[in-house]
């Protein structure tokens, strides 16, 4: 694979951001539609299903990024599935994909994106621009030979969609991107940016612009759907001593009493989330504030 520059904003009603002439396809040919089904891991780890389907597993790991947020990637398929792709995480010393942890890359989140894609190569490179519609879902597609999961919409290559859907609204996203030669490429670096910014501002003040990956686009997702969910409560002890005089329902309600007051002064009062393994820094969000790429 060749060097990518990447942007996803929000642009709602804007018109496509790429005329006729810098992207016939998209005037002339019914674009790609595809449900990719993606398992949140790290900006330098992207799992996806493509289609849907746990038999097109891909991996696609970040070799490189530069200064201006280029990112080089090779690609990996896995045909045996969730089973081979554990043994390749295990091989490489690599954590689980987000909230997988022990039991296993199939009972982790899946961020559901739904594609509608156009693309056309001119002086040596790659454009595209593609509609994406993000759905949050509760957990990984699971079996073998079958769509991972329904109700999310479908399209090429066999089609399938969400699985799970969760109860936060779908957000729609668009991104366009420059593929190719880093030579050829980063001529259009800073013109599209620009463009992107300028498109926002006009047709959706306040919107979010990111310049990354895909694999860092549903992490940052992922992390706000973590973000969005209040810690689960510390359970309580098996049993607790009571004290002379004082029976157990008392000493339990006295002992938690405790532990919230030590709690909060060694937190500040601040919520304390858990921690996305291999999760990048936030991503900068605001309209006009660029997302600097992360470091490898």
């Amino acid at each position: 694979m060749g060097w990518e520059y990447r942007i996803f904003f929000e642009a709602g009603d804007a018109p496509r951001l790429f005329s006729d002439q810098e992207l016939p396809a998209a005037a002339t040919a019914a674009p790609e539609r595809r449900t990719d089904n993606y398992l949140p891991h790290s900006a330098s780890v992207g799992v996806k299903l493509r289609g849907g389907y746990v038999t097109r597993l891909e991996l696609k790991k970040r070799l490189e990024v530069d200064e201006l947020g280029f990112e080089k990637w090779e690609k990996l398929k896995f045909k045996g599935g969730m089973a081979e792709l554990e043994a390749y995480f295990a091989a490489e010393g690599l954590e689980p994909c987000i909230g997988g942890g022990s039991g296993g890359m199939d009972s982790g989140m899946t961020i559901s994106l739904e594609k509608i894609r156009a693309q056309a190569c001119t002086g040596g490179m790659i454009l595209e621009e593609t509609g994406v519609l993000l759905r949050f879902c509760a957990a990984a597609p699971t079996g073998s030979g079958s769509p991972g999961g329904g109700g999310g919409g479908g399209g090429g290559e066999g089609g399938s969609g969400s699985v799970g859907s969760s109860e936060r609204p779908a957000e729609a996203w668009r991104s366009v991107a420059v593929e190719g030669k880093r030579k050829a490429c980063s001529a259009l670096h800073g013109s599209l940016e620009r463009r992107v910014r300028n498109l926002v501002a006009a047709h959706n003040p306040g919107g979010r612009v990111l310049v990354c990956g895909y694999a860092e686009f549903v992490v940052a997702a992922a992390e706000r759907v973590f973000a969005a969910t209040p810690p689960a409560p510390a359970p309580a002890a098996p049993s607790i001593a009571s004290r002379k005089g004082e029976s157990p329902t008392a000493a339990a309600a006295a002992a938690a009493k405790g532990s919230e007051a030590k709690a909060a002064a060694s937190a500040g009062g601040a919520t304390v989330l858990p921690r996305l393994p291999g999760s990048p820094a936030p991503l900068a969000t605001a309209a006009g504030a660029k997302a600097s790429p992360p470091s490898t």
